[in-house]
């Protein structure tokens, strides 16, 4: 088999070990490159696919980002909580946004009227007495309710899904990443997230607390009950 005819199924074989793996390009280019060398040296003799070779880019990816130094620790409670306050911050902004886009763009009202808590009050009571515009300002008040549950889901879990960060992590260079090393999976996002959404937030401290006695007892590093659930830790770089 020639070079050109391996080239596209090692080179996609690379990028998604390489998508896999969150850290700077200067530090994963020459173990790349090395592995892509490697990958094409045994593809000469060997016709199979480079995943049946080497095994699947999820296998590939831990085993490198174990075997490597990439320069981080895990991040202590402080600084996340830190990150964790701007988060917070930012999605109460976005929900802000949000309801006002509802009742300034949706319904027509004036921005003053809004900000105004005596002008916004004879609004509701024009919409009382209208039955069909106070259906609509049900509905919109419906997915306000939803809006503040799935922004707030979608900011975490989507975050540090496709990024390994939320913004407030970024900020203080933090990550959340598989304990190998590699970026999280969709169920390991969702359940590292759980207790942050809306009507269960209450159980954040809790999941903390519960946390910092399991890695007093040797389970886990710096990491949130949710987090040794998930196999998922947060790192500092």
């Amino acid at each position: 088999m020639s070079k050109n005819k391996l080239s596209d199924p090692i080179s996609s074989y690379i990028q998604e070990i390489d998508r896999l793996l969150p850290y700077s390009n200067e530090k994963k280019k020459p173990i790349l490159k090395e592995l892509r060398q490697e990958v094409q040296d045994t593809l000469q003799t060997d016709n199979r696919a480079p995943d049946l070779v080497y095994g699947s880019p999820h296998e590939v990816a831990k085993n490198l980002s174990v075997s490597h130094d990439w320069g981080t620790k895990p991040a202590r409670w402080g600084i996340r909580t830190l990150a964790f306050v701007i988060d917070v911050l930012l999605i109460a902004s976005i929900c802000l946004l949000y309801l006002i886009f509802g009742f300034v763009i949706i319904l027509g009202i004036d921005l003053w009227q809004f900000l105004t808590l005596n002008e916004l009050g004879e609004v509701f009571e024009q919409f009382d007495q209208d039955l069909g515009s106070f259906l609509i300002l049900g509905f919109l008040a419906l997915l306000y309710a939803l809006g503040t549950v799935i922004i707030p889901a979608a900011y975490f879990i989507v975050f540090e899904k496709i990024f390994s960060a939320t913004i407030g992590k970024k900020l203080f260079g933090l990550q959340a990443v598989d304990l190998s090393g590699i970026r999280l999976t969709w169920k390991q996002a969702i359940v590292r997230n759980f207790s942050k959404l809306p009507g269960i937030a209450e159980f954040l401290v809790f999941d903390i607390i519960l946390g910092m006695l399991m890695n007093e007892r040797g389970q886990g590093e710096y990491q949130k009950a949710t987090d040794i659930l998930a196999e998922t830790i947060v790192v500092k770089k």
